[in-house]
């Protein structure tokens, strides 16, 4: 068994956020976590036209379909945010960003500017 013991423990210490980023240590580690959460924040910005799209259409009609419709949604960003970064790295960042935001505002034309 391995106790952590912090008096022996050898700490490194950043002055700034940007040396943390740069620094080598666990940088695998540190480029899957920023590409992950930075789609992630984008995420609502850039799902406007799909919350629309299924709002709009769907709550009074199918009203146990629109959680359904929602989770599909952000498993598929999620799904494309993982399976991409391996093989584009930082180019995941505005390729899912981009592409998402293509496929909803077409959903969205297809069913509420179609409609309305």
């Amino acid at each position: 068994m391995h106790i952590n013991d912090t008096m022996a423990t050898d700490l490194t210490t950043y002055k700034t956020p940007l040396e943390y980023w740069q620094s080598n240590d666990r940088k695998e580690s540190k480029t899957h976590m920023f590409i992950t959460d930075t789609l992630l924040s984008f995420f609502p910005i850039i799902s406007l036209f799909l919350v629309v799209s299924i709002g709009v259409v769907h709550v009074r009609h199918q009203k146990g379909r629109v959680y359904l419709y929602l989770f599909l949604g952000i498993l598929a960003f999620y799904g494309a945010t993982l399976g991409l970064q391996g093989v584009l790295v930082f180019y995941t960042i505005p390729f899912v960003a981009i592409t998402w935001l293509i496929v909803t505002y077409i959903i969205y034309k297809k069913y509420i500017v179609a409609r309305f």
